[in-house]
C-alpha cells in the first residue's frame, strides 16, 4: 500500500514538472534576482519621484516619513517583481494559485506596512504645534493607529487567502457582543480625544474650563480621559467624550485679561467732580504701558447708572499681559490710583446704608424729653 502511494505521488509531481516551462521559469527568476538587487534603489526613486510629485501641490514629504516607509517601499516592489516574475512563469495548479495569492498577500502587507512605520508622525501631524509650545501626549495616538493598521492588515490578507475576519469575530457569539458592547465607552472616549486634538481645542499645559465638568489645567491627554489638575491641585480625571461634547472656554488663549471695576460714589458727589474722576482715570490708563490702548482692544471710563445708594462709575479696560500675577499687580495699582483720585477731587465712596422711618417718632421724642 505504501509503495502505490509513492508511486502516485511521484507520479503527480512529475507530472506536474512535465507541465513547467523552464525558460520561463529561468526568466522569472532572473525578474527576481534583479528586483533583489535593486529594489533599495528603485524605492528610493519611487519616494524621490513622489517628493517631487508632492512638491507641486505645496505639500511637504519630510524626510523622516521617508525613512520610515523606506523598508515598505522595498517590500512593494519585491512583492511587484513577485507578481510579474509570476506572470511569466506561471506556474500551473493549486501551487501556482497558491504562489499567486502569496505574492498578492506581500504586496498588501508592505501598503499597511508603510502606515505601521508612519503613525507616529501621523499622531504628531494631527496635533502639529510650534516649538515654544509644549508638545500634547500623543503616544495613544500612536498606539491606536498602529493597532488598526495590524487588524487591517491581518483581515485583508486573511481576505486574500479566503478566510473572512468579519465571520471569525461573529462566530465568537455572546462574547463577542458584550465584548464589543464594553468597548462602545472605550471607543466614544477615543473619538473624543481625537476630535479634540483635530480642532486644536487646547494643549498640554492649558488652563481650561468646561462648565459642569473641570476647570484646571490641562496634563496629559490618554486614551480614555485628560488629566486635568484643579486649582485646588487635585488631579481629576475627565472622560474624553466629555470634554468634546462640553462648551470648553481656553483660558490660555485669551488674547489679554478684563479689568471691571465699579465705583460707587455717593449721591452728593457734583457734577464737577464726576467729570474731573473719569477724566483722570482715563488720563491714567492711557498712559498706562501695561494696558492695552485703543485700536487693541475697548477702554471705557464713565458714569454707568444711578443706583439707591451711589453714582456708579465703570472703568474697563484689558492687561496687555495675560499672566495672572502681572494682571492683579497692574489691577492693584489702578486701584491704588482710583482711590487717591477719588480723595484729591473730594469726593467720598458710597457705603451701603439703611434708613429707619417711624411712625410715631414725636411721640417718641415727648416721653424722651419728660425723662
Amino acid at each position: 500500500m505504501r509503495s502505490d502511494f509513492q508511486k502516485l505521488d511521484y507520479s503527480s509531481i512529475a507530472d506536474w514538472l512535465a507541465q513547467l516551462d523552464w525558460s520561463r521559469i529561468l526568466a522569472a527568476l532572473a525578474v527576481v534576482f534583479v528586483v533583489m538587487l535593486t529594489r533599495r534603489h528603485l524605492a528610493n526613486f519611487s519616494l524621490s519621484f513622489f517628493h517631487r510629485a508632492l512638491a507641486h501641490f505645496d505639500i511637504q514629504f519630510s524626510k523622516t516619513l521617508s525613512a520610515a516607509i523606506q523598508p515598505a517601499a522595498e517590500l512593494f516592489i519585491f512583492a511587484l517583481g513577485l507578481i510579474a516574475a509570476l506572470g511569466i512563469s506561471k506556474p500551473p495548479g493549486q501551487f501556482g494559485d497558491n504562489l499567486g495569492n502569496l505574492a498578492v498577500s506581500v504586496l498588501v502587507a508592505s501598503i499597511f506596512f508603510a502606515f505601521y512605520q508612519s503613525t507616529a508622525l501621523f499622531a504628531s501631524l494631527l496635533h502639529a504645534r510650534s516649538q515654544d509650545q509644549t508638545p500634547m501626549d500623543v503616544g495613544w495616538v500612536d498606539m491606536t493607529l498602529k493597532v488598526i493598521a495590524a487588524v487591517l492588515g491581518l483581515g485583508s490578507v486573511l481576505k486574500i487567502w479566503g478566510i473572512d475576519l468579519g465571520s471569525l469575530i461573529t462566530g465568537v457569539g455572546i462574547a463577542g457582543a458584550a465584548a464589543a458592547f464594553a468597548a462602545q465607552d472605550l471607543l466614544r472616549n477615543l473619538i473624543g480625544g481625537m476630535s479634540n486634538m483635530a480642532e486644536r481645542r487646547f494643549d498640554v499645559g492649558d488652563w481650561i474650563r468646561a462648565e459642569g465638568v473641570v476647570e484646571g489645567t490641562v496634563e496629559r491627554v490618554a486614551l480614555r480621559s485628560t488629566a486635568v489638575r484643579q486649582f485646588d491641585m487635585s488631579l481629576v480625571h475627565i472622560p474624553n467624550s466629555d470634554l468634546a461634547n462640553a462648551a470648553l472656554i481656553n483660558m490660555s488663549r485669551m488674547k489679554h485679561r478684563r479689568i471691571y471695576i465699579t465705583i460707587q460714589l455717593l449721591h452728593s458727589t457734583s457734577s464737577a467732580q464726576l467729570h474731573s474722576i473719569t477724566s483722570l482715570i482715563k488720563n491714567y490708563i492711557s498712559q498706562n504701558d501695561a494696558i492695552v490702548q485703543a485700536p487693541g482692544a475697548s477702554q471705557y471710563v464713565c458714569v454707568e447708572s444711578f443706583s439707591n445708594t451711589s453714582i456708579d462709575v465703570m472703568v474697563y479696560c484689558f492687561t496687555a499681559s495675560t499672566a495672572y500675577d502681572e494682571y492683579i499687580e497692574v489691577k492693584e495699582d489702578l486701584i491704588f490710583e482710583i482711590k487717591r483720585l477719588v480723595e484729591d477731587t473730594g469726593a467720598r465712596f458710597a457705603h451701603e446704608s439703611r434708613t429707619i422711618y417711624i411712625d410715631n417718632a414725636a411721640d417718641l421724642d415727648s416721653e424722651r424729653d419728660q425723662v
